[in-house]
């Protein structure tokens, strides 16, 4: 008997999904596809520090525009800033704001405020 349940996230190959059924041998990605059980390798996952869920990659440090933003998933690193934190073309360039960028002050603030940019 398998010890996967739905929730788990698992990778295999470069692909990592969200198990969404178990049915059998078989890992489901949604109704239709799904991969063999015996073939995944199941993710550690941890909290992520913004949406609180379990997932893979969750507490990796993100930086938007050169500023540290905090750990959290990439859903939310990508969300929740204009540069995505770097996971799509790169991280951004604080000269291409267009308003000025002084992190000391967001700090005073509180890091949430640093997604308002």
């Amino acid at each position: 008997m398998s010890d996967w349940k739905v929730g788990d996230y698992a990778e295999i190959e470069d692909l990592d999904f969200k198990v969404v059924a178990v049915l059998g041998e078989f890992l489901m990605v949604d109704e239709v596809h799904g991969y063999k059980a015996e073939a995944c390798r199941k993710m550690e996952t941890s909290e992520c520090g913004r949406c609180h869920e379990q997932k893979p990659h969750a507490r990796q440090e993100r930086h938007s525009f050169g500023v540290y933003v905090g750990k959290m998933c990439d859903d939310c690193a990508y969300d929740g800033y204009r540069d995505h934190c770097g996971l799509e073309d790169g991280q951004g360039d604080p000269q291409d704001l267009d308003e000025d960028l002084e992190p000391e002050e967001y700090y005073e603030m509180g890091l949430d405020m640093v997604e308002y940019f």
